[in-house]
């Protein structure tokens, strides 16, 4: 699983989050005290993990934000799943 998470992450765009915990400890901070609904957070999501965490390239987060803006609800919500699934941490049963 961690080979499957690391080539996932390098291929997304360079460095890899340590942890579930630590991918839940920022959405939890996220959710907290991100106020402007599914925009603020977006933003909020690539700043962090595009310019400073490096999770994600940015051509990938466009990607993932492309791909949840065709699926009807809040944005900002799928590309948190789409986001988890990518960096192979927790991809639901069945995501490959």
């Amino acid at each position: 699983m961690a080979d499957l998470t690391q080539s996932r992450a390098v291929a997304a765009g360079g460095a890899e989050p340590r942890s579930l915990a630590e991918l839940a400890l920022f959405f939890l901070r996220l959710g907290t005290t991100a106020f402007g609904g599914p925009a603020a957070h977006v933003a909020m999501m690539e700043d962090e993990l595009v310019r400073r965490r490096k999770w994600l390239s940015s051509e990938k987060f466009l990607d993932l934000l492309g791909a949840s803006n065709l699926i009807p609800g809040p944005s900002s919500s799928e590309l948190a799943i789409h986001i988890g699934s990518t960096l192979g941490i927790c991809a639901p049963d069945g995501w490959g």
